[in-house]
């Protein structure tokens, strides 16, 4: 999953001839553009508009950390883990809490 501006996510989806694959999402997320580039074997979603419903209240999920990764000789930029915990925290859903669980095992 990569986050994008709802703007960037426009341009992708114009420049790459992309589908939004937003579905008004369920009672815990939902984001307005959900892009499903192909680009190997790797399933990739890239989402804006991203929010989660805590609280009574829906939050926009926007990182405040970057950091920089490489996959396949492409820079890519992603929260820091304790951030990705959060996010997952925040979702709630058991194969989120196996990623938790992969990453504190790392």
């Amino acid at each position: 999953m990569f986050l994008l501006s709802e703007a960037d996510a426009q341009r992708v989806m114009s420049d790459q001839g992309l589908v939004n694959h937003h579905d008004g999402g369920t009672q815990r997320f939902r984001s307005s553009y959900v892009l499903r580039p192909n680009l190997g074997e790797m399933p990739i979603e890239l989402l804006a508009g991203y929010e989660i419903f805590r609280a009574d209240a829906w939050s926009q999920v926007w990182p405040g950390s970057r950091i920089s990764i490489f996959y396949e000789n492409n820079e890519l930029f992603v929260p820091s883990d304790v951030e990705l915990i959060a996010i997952f925290e925040g979702l709630g859903r058991a194969k989120d809490f196996d990623r938790i669980r992969a990453m504190k095992a790392r």
